[in-house]
């Protein structure tokens, strides 16, 4: 009986480590991509030109949704003599599918973009926790946290489209997609932790029978 349970614990291990991970860990879910030519689009305070917000748009394909792990903007920083960098948030739709709505952010973090070459790239990734409903319209909305604070988030060469708002006056200026990208949650896949629990109980069955062996054999020495 003992022998039998070693052998099936030994089959659980090898097929939990052999299974492959979810290819959805870690993955990015979008990629909208960067064009670091020295154009892009201005995210700042009211004191920076009447201040201005990027909303960028994108689509959860149809079907189970997206779980986030981590989100991510691409530009450079102008200034920010406060160092309060900016507000990221994931804002639903306002029913048009051209229009963010932004009453009660879905998620939203702090973006601090340092690098300061506007021919360079430098995307900053944060983590995120969140849930988003396929076949759904959001938006991923920056704004500056502080009057003086000024960046640009580069153009992208995929993606929906952006529009911009002075929020001078809230005039909209409507241009093309931004660089931003999502990516899954890096979990430990379910079975490598089954494997984990397998290899466990292994080492202490194995262990145990070990250390009976040797005090029979000690035994029959005295």
């Amino acid at each position: 009986m003992k022998s039998n349970r070693r052998a099936l614990l030994r089959v659980l291990l090898v097929v939990a480590f052999w299974y492959p991970a979810s290819a959805e860990a870690g993955e990015f879910l979008l990629n909208n991509g960067s064009i670091p030519n020295g154009t892009g689009r201005k995210v700042s305070g009211v004191n920076v030109a009447d201040g201005w917000r990027v909303y960028q748009a994108f689509d959860v394909p149809g079907g189970t949704g997206w779980a986030l792990g981590s989100i991510g903007v691409d530009g450079w920083r102008v200034q920010d003599p406060a160092g309060l960098g900016q507000t990221g948030m994931i804002c639903s739709d306002d029913g048009t599918g051209t229009t963010a709505n932004c009453t009660s952010p879905i998620v939203a973090v702090s973006l601090n973009l340092g690098n300061i070459n506007p021919f360079e790239s430098g995307w900053v990734d944060v983590p995120v926790n969140a849930m988003l409903q396929g076949g759904t319209r959001y938006w991923f909305v920056s704004s500056a946290n502080h009057a003086d604070y000024w960046t640009s988030l580069y153009h992208a060469p995929a993606g929906l489209a952006s529009y911009s708002i002075r929020t001078s006056d809230g005039m909209r200026f409507d241009s093309g997609p931004t660089a931003l990208r999502i990516q899954g949650p890096l979990d430990v896949p379910a079975l490598t932790v089954w494997g984990l629990a397998a290899l466990s109980v292994l080492v202490l069955t194995t262990g145990g029978v070990v250390i009976r062996r040797r005090r029979k054999a000690l035994q029959a020495g005295l």
